[in-house]
């Protein structure tokens, strides 16, 4: 008498079934590493983005009669969109220094020259930027 072999069933072994979670893994590791790489470049990129637009504020506002007076120290605050706001509510914190220039004569222009020291600082950055402008 002969006996029947029983058909084997088809399945992954153990040893399979674990390799394939270690790549899952692994994978999945690579591709969260790549999300916070993602997210600094954006924050970056804002930062980047958001300087020039204070900077062009302050200087507005200070040609605009509202400035700081020379010899004096300024601080203003703005939120990450740029608004002014009050401390509590900032992102950016921008000190302004406003000076005359060294007795620099420019006979082409009319209004007083102040040159502003201006250093903006945020969560992990600082800035310095000297601005010159006419009032």
């Amino acid at each position: 008498m002969r006996r029947k072999m029983k058909k084997r069933q088809q399945a992954f072994t153990l040893v399979e079934v674990t390799l394939a979670i270690g790549i899952m893994a692994f994978s999945l590791m690579a591709l969260l590493g790549l999300f916070n790489v993602g997210f600094q470049a954006s924050r970056r990129s804002a930062e980047a983005t958001a300087l020039p637009t204070l900077i062009d504020l302050i200087k507005r506002e200070e040609t605009s009669g509202n400035g700081t007076a020379v010899g004096s120290t300024r601080t203003v605050f703005f939120t990450y969109e740029g608004e002014k706001t009050t401390a509590s509510d900032s992102h950016y914190q921008c000190i302004i220094v406003a000076k005359s220039p060294d007795d620099t004569v420019l006979p082409h222009v009319s209004g007083n020259m102040v040159l502003l020291m201006v250093t903006i600082t945020s969560p992990g950055n600082e800035k310095k930027v000297q601005i010159s402008c006419i009032r």
